[in-house]
């Protein structure tokens, strides 16, 4: 009894950060299942049930439809190898307690988001102050772009926690704290390479330029983590010839790219675990330079995309706490709203790319003007993100689904130019993967097929409107888009 009114007491203490917890779990999990799954929730859609069967993901689904080299033959079967396959497993242990539907393919990543949340509370209430614990917790639960990656069937979710996970072990670790920090890396390996590796890096750089007295320490934890992540390289043939060309086929764009994360790691960890250190060390500032020269003159083919910044946000969260408490009262709590309603945090980073938009030829094939003038405009998103999880919100694929569900007969056959075949897994039809002599044919754009009658569907205008990038994202039914949908006619009856 003792130890209850203890344990409530110490809650008591925390009641500000549990209402925001609970805020936060319903900005989370509110209308989850309701869109259908979009663009990349669609990779996997099928593994997950093959893996509940055989013990590892299968990935039928892109044989023929995606680059050879992201696959490799495990035994007689093709499975994924760009990445790692935490995700797979997770979204497994959701369908297996809660069946095949959208909430479970996302409920984990869901749980996942809500409890960083909770870890950058503990995080901060550690190494700075129980204000600065609440701010930051409140800015990352009010960040649209945060909820709608945690809300997604991907690796965003995981990468996001573990990474943090990562940061707040390696600051017990260079304390000498009881820590996790190889535990914490092997999960973030699993979770997604490309973090993992930008980590461990960021990490030794660290611990080489300011804790030199001992190396023997941090290559042992490095040497543990590789008995528990290179037998996956092993097990997917990363070492072959296919498998060296997946990740080195645009060395030149990695390289950019990698700077700019660098960069981007470097200074959350400095300021961090040793602000005043970085200070008088001026060793950092042509590193700092350097990276900005790569960042801004190697020509790119796209710009940091905002799915490798995301695991980012907590820490950015911790980093505005700890200046807006120097403010006075007005003046944060002013900060505190802009934050957390509008897209203001996102609006700089993003500006820094106008005037060099022609390194980037990606954007301007996909209309540059599109994705850099909609990304600086001042948005509202935590309003438009409200009538989202308030209202039914429908997307492309979800009316694809719905209409062809609704027409013919299940054991027809039906192909698409800009759906996978993962997102067709709720069609009642059979996939194939063949152009002409299907059943019915999905397009985005009017195609001239003689022998099949036309359907016009109006739709959102973007076919990656329930992805959560929010340059595409749609929080509500706009009904601008049409997709076409063509029926073969029965030639014996001239219908």
């Amino acid at each position: 009894m003792e130890r209850s009114i203890q344990y409530l007491r110490k809650l008591k203490k925390h009641k500000e950060f549990i209402l925001l917890f609970l805020i936060a779990s319903l900005l989370i999990f509110l209308n989850l299942g309701d869109r259908a799954l979009s663009g990349d929730e669609y990779v996997a859609v099928r593994s997950p049930i093959y893996l509940l069967e055989h013990g590892y993901p299968l990935d039928t689904d892109l044989v023929g439809q995606t680059q050879d080299v992201w696959l490799t033959k495990v035994g007689s079967n093709e499975v994924w190898r760009l990445n790692t396959w935490l995700r797979e497993y997770l979204i497994a242990g959701s369908l297996k307690l809660f069946g095949i539907t959208y909430f479970a393919y996302r409920f984990p990543f869901a749980l996942f988001g809500l409890l960083t949340i909770l870890l950058v509370y503990i995080f901060a209430n550690e190494i700075y102050s129980k204000k600065i614990a609440l701010i930051s917790s409140m800015l990352l639960s009010f960040n649209i772009l945060f909820i709608l990656h945690v809300r997604f069937a991907a690796y965003y979710s995981i990468s996001i926690f573990f990474f943090t996970l990562s940061v707040y072990m390696f600051h017990r670790y260079l304390n000498e704290k009881k820590n996790y920090l190889a535990l914490s890396l092997i999960l973030l390996f699993h979770s997604n390479l490309f973090c993992f590796f930008t980590t461990i890096f960021t990490f030794a750089a660290y611990y080489f330029f300011f804790h030199k007295k001992n190396y023997v320490k941090i290559l042992k934890t490095y040497l543990f983590i590789a008995l528990f992540t290179l037998p996956w390289f092993v097990l997917t043939n990363q070492f072959d010839k296919l498998g060296i060309t997946t990740h080195n086929d645009s060395m030149l764009i990695r390289i950019g790219l990698f700077v700019f994360y660098f960069l981007f790691f470097i200074f959350p960890a400095i300021f961090i675990f040793d602000i005043k250190r970085y200070i008088r060390e001026k060793f950092l500032i042509p590193i700092i330079v350097l990276s900005l020269f790569f960042m801004v003159f190697i020509p790119t083919y796209e710009l940091p995309q905002v799915r490798y910044l995301v695991f980012l946000l907590p820490i950015v969260s911790i980093m505005l706490a700890t200046t807006i408490v120097s403010f006075k009262k007005l003046v944060a709590l002013i900060c505190i709203l802009s934050l957390i309603t509008t897209n203001v945090l996102y609006i700089f980073p993003l500006g820094i790319y106008k005037p060099y938009e022609f390194n980037m030829s990606i954007i301007e094939k996909q209309s540059k003007n599109y994705f850099i003038e909609r990304s600086m405009g001042l948005r509202f998103d935590l309003f438009n993100y409200l009538y989202e999880i308030t209202h039914h919100v429908d997307t492309a694929e979800q009316d694809v689904i719905d209409f062809l569900n609704s027409h013919g007969s299940p054991y027809q056959t039906v192909s698409n130019d800009q759906m996978t075949r993962g997102e067709l897994f709720f069609v009642d039809k059979v996939y194939v993967r063949e152009t002409t002599l299907v059943d019915w044919y999905v397009s985005r754009k009017e195609i001239d097929l003689p022998d099949y009658n036309m359907h016009i569907l109006l739709t959102t205008s973007d076919v990656w409107s329930g992805t959560p990038d929010l340059v595409h994202h749609r929080f509500n039914n706009d009904r601008k888009g049409v997709v076409y949908i063509y029926e073969k006619r029965d030639l014996i009856n001239g219908k």
